[in-house]
């Protein structure tokens, strides 16, 4: 008996809690309801304005802009400065494991990213930009830092400007909405998420409403980053889950002949 009515008493109450829950909910549903949701945007993205009141309110901070694809999409006015910076720990893990490197299955990176561009004081139609990213698996070998930007730009009249150094366009639309890499050259570390590099050289680009018109003039090329392979007892292995090893054997009169692999790195000025 006793435990019945402490059993309905305790389910009034949960009874109770749930209906101010839902009454809380319909309430703020209502309140949100009635502000313009484009009002609220733009008062997040309006332009910092410190001790300067309007008629309608305090003043309003913006919040920058969380992800700029590189320092070319920092667009500069004169004597205006854009750094942007990004921390990232991150833990992967798949549910496939893979038998021949079961320690592959969950891999921990920590990265770092800063992007820039700026004008030169005495001279405004001038500027730079610089894109650099760095991270590690927590292990030396396993590090890596790369440049994805780094040029000088001259804006010579609102619709040419001429740069020169490490520079990221969008040459074709095909190639970057299906990251082929055709084009501009990739970090392919983990090809789940590629990034794109900037190819090196000079640069013309002639930007209109409605077209544009680029040129690149290079001695270089520096291809697609894709991870380590090492020769190791004969067999070419790497630290990369995405990585196919050749098969180390074949059959010949029925019978198994083992094949020994030698790696031969040539020097880096004739890669490129």
């Amino acid at each position: 008996m006793n435990s019945d009515s402490s059993a309905r008493g305790h389910q009034r109450l949960n009874s109770g809690q749930i209906a101010k829950v839902f009454a809380t909910l319909f309430l703020s549903f209502f309140v949100l309801s009635s502000v313009s949701p484009r009002a609220v945007f733009a008062q997040s993205r309006a332009p910092i304005q410190p001790g300067i009141n309007s008629d309608s309110g305090p003043s309003v901070l913006k919040l920058p802009e969380l992800k700029p694809e590189s320092s070319s999409a920092l667009k500069l006015k004169p004597h205006e400065k854009k750094i942007f910076g990004q921390i990232r720990i991150e833990n992967l893990q798949y549910i496939t494991e893979l038998k021949a490197a079961p320690d592959l299955t969950n891999t921990q990176l920590l990265s770092a990213r800063l992007s820039g561009a700026d004008n030169f004081e005495n001279h405004p139609q001038l500027s730079y930009g610089v894109d650099l990213t760095a991270g590690t698996y927590f292990s030396w070998r396993h590090s890596h830092g790369y440049v994805n930007e780094a040029y000088l730009k001259s804006d010579f009249s609102e619709l040419n400007n001429l740069s020169i150094g490490r520079r990221k366009f969008e040459w074709s639309e095909l190639d970057t909405r299906w990251q082929l890499g055709l084009w501009q050259p990739k970090f392919n570390l983990n090809p789940l998420r590629p990034e794109d590099q900037g190819l090196t050289g000079l640069f013309f680009d002639h930007r209109e409403e409605k077209q544009e018109f680029l040129l690149l003039a290079s001695p270089i090329f520096l291809p697609t980053t894709a991870p380590e392979v090492r020769e190791e007892g004969g067999s070419l292995v790497s630290d990369s889950r995405w990585y196919r090893a050749p098969s180390n054997k074949w059959k010949f009169n029925n019978q198994d002949t083992p094949i020994v692999y030698s790696l031969e790195t040539p020097e880096v000025a004739r890669l490129t």
